[in-house]
């Protein structure tokens, strides 16, 4: 967890507004207007009341990676001072009590599987007011008593209705990986998810919710197996099924593939180069491994497709497959 102030509490730790501002870029980065991240341990002594729980281990150290995390990263930070702001005003007025974390941000509290936020703002639901503001997406929406949960001391969507709400706001490839993780971890089922759906008071972008409750999948055994499912469905490609077992002509087991295509023997593997390195396993041997396991599954006359991460974003690469899946499927029927 990361080590996380607003400027009050700066001040009460004895730093004047000018050492604040001195701490910034030094072991303090800014988040938001007055929210700050303890990002490293300084060589300042007057520094040692900020990073005290970075050096004694009570605390995680704030570290960009330079891709999509980053926003994943802030928006966690911004959620943890948003809920200590909620849980300060409630002591002050019940009514404050009224705000829910939602959407991307009860996903990141529940630990559901957030592959992008294509913002960096934390959400929330609330009954009577909605907007748009530079660190917060509040939406106005009516929430049953059976859509909200208490988790520690912050009041989130229940793990059903944050995944319905996801799938009504946000993209097919934000939505599908979550919903897929969820149903293989078993933190919901389908039914728990059509009765979240039944029980919201909302009747906008049903189709898009239906869209992502039939393409979910929790034999997907990753978010990038899920993003590659969206894709297919993107350019009309229908029938690949996720975790095939393959057997030869013996009975003997040849491999478990990402996506089989039956009608077309035509076989999808997403990201294979990350496996050969999976638990510190040999590099080559894994290799060597992978290719044998693909000439066997060329030997019973099947095609296949690796597909890597940068191939998601690449819709020539599925137009492709789906013109290669079409082609076989149609030599298959015709018997040539």
């Amino acid at each position: 967890m990361y080590q996380v102030f607003v400027t009050t509490e700066l001040r009460r730790l004895g730093l004047s507004d000018r050492e604040i501002r001195a701490a910034v870029g030094c072991c303090l980065e800014r988040i938001a207007r007055g929210r700050f991240a303890v990002k490293g341990i300084c060589a300042d002594p007057g520094h040692a009341k900020i990073w005290t729980p970075l050096a004694d281990g009570d605390a995680d150290e704030l570290a960009w990676l330079g891709d999509k995390r980053d926003a994943i990263e802030r928006v966690k930070i911004l959620i943890r001072t948003r809920a200590d702001l909620v849980n300060r005003r409630a002591e002050e007025n019940s009514e404050a009590k009224g705000e829910v974390f939602s959407h991307l941000s009860a996903a990141l509290l529940w630990q559901l599987e957030v592959v992008e936020i294509p913002h960096s703002r934390a959400e929330v639901i609330r009954s009577h007011t909605s907007g748009r503001f530079t660190h917060l997406i509040v939406r106005r929406r009516e929430l049953c008593d059976e859509h909200v949960e208490l988790l520690g001391d912050t009041t989130v969507t229940s793990k059903a209705r944050t995944l319905i709400d996801t799938a009504r706001d946000y993209a097919l490839d934000v939505s599908l990986p979550m919903l897929d993780d969820a149903l293989r971890r078993q933190l919901v089922t389908k039914d728990q998810l059509r009765k979240a759906v039944d029980t919201c008071h909302e009747n906008r972008c049903c189709r898009r919710v239906e869209t992502a409750l039939g393409l979910a999948d929790g034999r997907r055994e990753s978010p990038g197996e899920s993003i590659v499912a969206v894709r297919l469905y993107e350019v009309g490609l229908n029938g690949f099924e996720p975790q095939v077992e393959i057997f030869d002509e013996n009975g003997f087991f040849v491999a478990r593939t990402d996506f089989t295509h039956r009608d077309s023997k035509t076989i999808i593997e997403f990201d294979g180069r990350a496996k050969y390195t999976l638990d510190g396993r040999d590099h080559r041997r894994e290799f060597d491994r992978e290719r044998e396991r693909e000439r066997r599954l060329r030997a019973l006359g099947y095609h296949v497709i690796r597909v890597f991460w940068k191939d998601l974003w690449r819709r020539q690469t599925f137009t492709d497959i789906e013109r290669i899946v079409r082609s076989r499927t149609q030599r298959r029927a015709t018997g040539s």
